[in-house]
């Protein structure tokens, strides 16, 4: 077998893992969400759906820790003082115990009025989710370890923990009466519990033997419990990684749902049944942040040692067009009796626009992956080009005077250009590199 075909089969079983066990927990927390439409009463899913809502936004910075901390680490590595970052990392872990902590003791202060503001009916509900989306931090810390470590199993085995504690809390503590409160506390245990399982994935790395894996095995070895002295810490390209990471999810989570807060804003008493179909559209934009746990470190290593990293970006790609294309199929020919027996009939006006509206979240995904290449190879220019699809798709979707149909054209516009501009520029970068190019 050529070292080519080796390395693709190796990639296709990485991303492959990842892209499973992403799979299997993004239909638990759907099934879950359909569940509870069922279990909680109207007014009480309505606060459910503000609280996923924040716990969403609070995640975000998470999410763009995982890339500065990605970054860092495979520098590190590259300049062999990987093997010196326990303190670092040590800070980082403590800066996150610290905000989580603060942001406690500020719900529990601050919580009745905030859940007023919120219109969340129970303030109690608020201090599970505010802690379960800062304590996300720790989580990303930890799964940043996993991913430069490149160990793409532990990772899929992680998000099916934190996928599959969400899915059984929640219905266990919502039908033992708890109800919102419940479901909170269920995405509270499944952050705790997803990241005591990262932790016990980082300690199983020590001492053990994989071949021709020596290098990253001493990498995460001494990173969890070597006393060397502290490494040499970039802090300003950590600073730019993090802003990088941090700009370009926050706009790319604007990309996903400003349609859906629009719409909800011009027409309220018909916004419901877009978010019908706005729920099973967005599984592609988190299927493809799940894939960038195979895409992100495999992009920054493979640059770092000058080699190219448009193998796994191509393969990243493949997996993700072929999830679209069976919920392209899924939403032209079934959605319509699927939605039947989840949704009430007054959900059920806007299920003609699902397939177009899947299109431009596909396109949407596509362009996510593509934008986590960027930042693993420390291209933030990439934000310009987000910036100019964000601004023109609020102006679209803010003259669209809350007509579905116009939406979702106008989203499938914006998403289109946006991949055909990240591609041209991926053609650009890729043409100009002086790196090697082995597909």
């Amino acid at each position: 077998m050529s070292r080519s075909s080796s390395s693709i089969r190796t990639a296709l079983a990485g991303a492959g893992a990842i892209g499973l066990a992403g799979l299997i927990a993004n239909v638990a927390n759907i099934l879950t969400t359909f569940a509870l439409s069922h279990l909680l009463v109207s007014r009480q899913y309505g606060s459910f759906n503000v609280l996923v809502y924040i716990f969403l936004i609070l995640t975000m910075p998470g999410y763009a820790v995982i890339v500065a901390v990605v970054r860092q680490l495979t520098i590190w590595k590259s300049n062999s003082e990987f093997e010196n970052s326990k303190a670092i990392v040590a800070r980082w872990r403590l800066l996150a115990i610290i905000i989580t902590a603060g942001v406690f003791i500020l719900s529990l202060i601050f919580g009745r009025h905030l859940s007023q503001e919120l219109a969340v009916r129970d303030w109690s509900d608020l201090p599970p989710i505010l802690v379960a989306g800062t304590g996300w931090l720790l989580l990303s810390i930890d799964r940043g370890i996993i991913q430069a470590e490149l160990a793409y199993r532990n990772m899929a085995r992680n998000l099916l923990v934190e996928g599959l504690v969400r899915t059984a809390v929640t219905l266990i503590l919502v039908i033992a009466g708890l109800g919102v409160e419940g479901a909170m506390l269920g995405i509270l245990a499944s952050a705790v519990l997803a990241d005591l399982d990262a932790r016990l994935s980082i300690a199983s790395f020590i001492g053990q033997n994989r071949p021709n894996d020596r290098e990253h095995l001493a990498d995460v070895e001494i990173a969890i419990s070597g006393e060397s002295p502290m490494p040499h810490f970039e802090s300003s390209r950590y600073v730019v990684d993090f802003f990088v990471g941090l700009c370009g999810l926050a706009m790319l989570a604007a990309l996903a749902g400003v349609d859906v807060v629009i719409i909800g804003h011009q027409d309220p008493g018909g916004s419901g049944s877009y978010a019908a179909i706005a729920v099973i559209s967005k599984v592609l934009f988190f299927a493809a942040l799940i894939l960038s746990g195979y895409l992100l470190p495999e992009a920054t290593s493979r640059w770092h040692k000058g080699q190219s990293a448009l193998n796994p970006l191509v393969i990243t790609l493949c997996i993700l067009t072929s999830c679209w294309a069976a919920l392209e199929v899924f939403s032209m020919f079934f959605a319509r009796y699927f939605m039947k027996l989840v949704f009430p009939h007054r959900l059920m006006a806007d299920v003609g626009h699902l397939p177009v509206l899947v299109a431009a979240m596909g396109l949407l995904g596509l362009s996510v992956i593509i934008v986590y290449y960027f930042m693993g190879i420390g291209r933030g220019e990439v934000l310009a080009i987000l910036l100019l699809a964000l601004v023109s798709l609020l102006v679209v979707v803010g003259n669209s005077k809350g007509r579905p149909g116009f939406v979702v054209r106008g989203d499938l516009i914006v998403q289109l250009g946006l991949f055909a501009c990240l591609l041209a520029y991926l053609v650009f970068v890729s043409f100009r590199s002086s790196k090697i190019i082995e597909i």
